[in-house]
């Protein structure tokens, strides 16, 4: 990033809450200011300011420091200050100990060690983002160090806080050394929070050997790929409900705020809403009264896409727009709207939700999974697990835009379910092979090459059966793999 480009951010995105008591004047060179932050950083002296970690302790240092070691940071100055009235800038991006790495290495001291990849991560990301050159050369030496022991946690990481060039290092660390590694699905538990998405993009990296595009990237986002259904409701002039006539005559008496960004309000009313979710009937009832023509707000943390289709299904209007004619470009936020009814206790929603499951059944079973293992609908997710599995057009990495709302966790299962039972496939088939098998006294013979072979869940059946003891193998496996266990929260 260069310095023009860094310049017109935030300085490490100052806190949007203003002081308590803001005063007028610093305080006198005779107080003692004093905060937990380590040594040099504990006690305050004349012309310092405070640097606040995202734990909230506060470190004192001379600007001079910072200035120095970046052009960025000396062409801005703290705009808020401490109740002491001491210039502030809080860092969301550092812990205390990531906070005091990172001034230990724009101080004259020796560069300390950074612990653990968090630490590394961190601190990398504030050098790189404030073009810290001595910062970002120390935590990258760091990074190396454990990129060659540790890739799949730094690769996890490193997507986690949105670094994609060292997600890039990572993945291209571990395929140097799938030669000494045991076949497996390139899984560990620090995965859990990246997306299925970008767990798919690292699958695929892997096994073709990194011959994807050169301007592939493991960190996309839903906006880049398909269209909101929002977007196609908006199309569809179904957000007409709530205009200024029909609240004019039914005034709104509640503001539901989405709190995520972008920031959007929503007047509405509470009968309707509390009608449609005892939850939020009861986070209705408990909001502080307000004198007209104030109205209460009641914070949700989803996004404007999902409190907008939880308000049109709640006003009774149509949401699930093309995916009858086989459009599922919207099916990743129908994910974020399930959750959000489940977490809501909307029966009505939920129900229209899983006729939608039970539609992708057929159409997108990938989907269908998708949706169900990130709802908690168990008997809905294996029996769009076995349709995956059953189908022989499946690839290897089947893909959907909806993983990329989905967790990487739920994507391993489903391949780990699919491993499990393409093992019992195999052991059945061995056995229908033998002479004595099925009641038959004589081995099966081999496929003649012209002949297609017939798969059972993606295992091919590479011998020549009768009719009957095709059936007899068919109720086998089915019998084997109806007790093989697909892993659920």
């Amino acid at each position: 990033m260069s310095s023009g480009e860094a310049s017109s951010r935030p300085l490490f995105q100052r806190s949007s809450q203003p002081p308590s008591q803001p005063p007028s004047q610093l305080p006198a060179r005779s107080v003692v200011i004093t905060s937990s932050a380590p040594a040099p950083f504990d006690v305050w002296e004349c012309g310092q300011i405070v640097l606040r970690s995202s734990r909230g302790t506060d470190f004192f240092v001379y600007p001079l420091f910072l200035h120095v070691a970046s052009s960025v940071v000396k062409r801005e100055s703290p705009i808020l200050k401490t109740s002491d009235g001491i210039p502030l800038i809080t860092v969301y991006e550092l812990d205390d100990n990531g906070m005091e790495a990172f001034l230990k290495i724009i101080y004259p001291f020796p560069n300390p060690p950074l612990v653990g990849i968090t630490q590394i991560l961190s601190v990398l990301k504030v050098g790189k983002d404030y073009c810290i050159d001595a910062v970002r050369l120390h935590a990258k030496e760091a990074l190396h160090t454990l990129l060659g022991v540790d890739g799949y946690r730094v690769f996890a990481y490193s997507c986690i806080m949105g670094m994609e060039e060292e997600a890039q290092a990572a993945a291209d660390v571990i395929l140097s050394n799938l030669l000494w590694a045991a076949p497996q699905l390139h899984y560990i538990s620090d995965m859990a929070m990246i997306s299925a998405g970008v767990y798919h993009r690292l699958l695929t990296f892997l096994s073709k050997d990194s011959t994807v595009p050169p301007d592939q990237r493991f960190l996309l986002t839903i906006g880049d790929q398909q269209l909101s259904v929002v977007a196609q409701a908006e199309a569809h002039d179904v957000n007409t409900y709530l205009d200024p006539a029909t609240l004019e005559r039914h005034p709104a008496d509640v503001v539901i705020c989405s709190m995520s960004k972008p920031f959007r309000t929503f007047p509405v009313h509470k009968n309707t809403l509390s009608m449609a979710s005892d939850v939020l009937a009861k986070k209705i009832a408990g909001l502080p009264q307000c004198t007209l023509p104030s109205l209460p707000v009641l914070s949700l943390p989803e996004n404007v896409d999902v409190v907008q289709l939880l308000l049109d299904f709640s006003y009774g209007v149509a949401i699930f727009y093309g995916l009858t004619t086989g459009d599922a470009s919207g099916i990743p936020l129908l994910v974020k709207v399930a959750r959000a009814a489940v977490a809501y206790a909307m029966p009505r929603l939920i129900a229209a939700l899983k006729n939608v499951v039970k539609h992708l059944h057929v159409s997108e079973p990938l989907d269908a999974y998708i949706m169900a293992v990130e709802c908690g609908w168990e008997a809905e997710a294996r029996k769009a697990a076995l349709a995956i599995i059953s189908d022989p057009k499946t690839p290897k990495f089947p893909y959907s835009c909806s993983l990329e709302a989905a967790r990487a966790k739920s994507y391993h299962r489903l391949l780990k379910f699919r491993a499990d039972v393409q093992v019992v496939v195999k052991n059945v088939m061995w056995i229908s092979y033998s002479p004595y098998s099925f009641g038959s006294s004589r081995p099966a013979a081999a496929l003649p090459p012209e002949q297609p072979p017939r798969t059972l869940y993606g295992v091919e059946v590479t011998k020549v059966l009768t009719p009957e003891k095709m059936l007899e193998l068919v109720d086998a496996v089915e019998a084997a793999v109806g007790k093989v266990g697909l892993e659920f929260d």
